[in-house]
């Protein structure tokens, strides 16, 4: 019935099935694992950044404190480095 005839040579063509697909599986996962991205998470007051090519991309807005002396008196205001707008108002410190 078929090329292979007996015990022998049905075991083989069994063994012979599973082995090529072992290898086809054990071949495939390490290409699957380098396509998933790795997530990070961050604790308050802690940024990342990514790396795109050369390029460095804030992952978090960036802020900076601005001071000024008003009435001899100094204040501070909070300025975002992302979108170029004032996040809070004059206060004293």
């Amino acid at each position: 019935m078929g090329l292979f005839k007996g015990k022998f040579n049905n075991t083989f063509v069994r063994s012979l099935i599973v082995a090529v697909l072992m290898v086809s599986l054990l071949w495939a996962a390490p290409m699957e694992m380098e396509s998933v991205p790795v997530v990070y998470a961050a604790t308050e007051g802690e940024s990342f950044v990514e790396c795109v090519g050369e390029e460095i991309m804030p992952l978090t807005e960036q802020f900076e404190w601005r001071y000024r002396v008003h009435n001899g008196r100094l204040q501070r205001r909070l300025w975002s480095l992302t979108w170029g707008v004032w996040r809070t108002d004059w206060e004293y410190v």
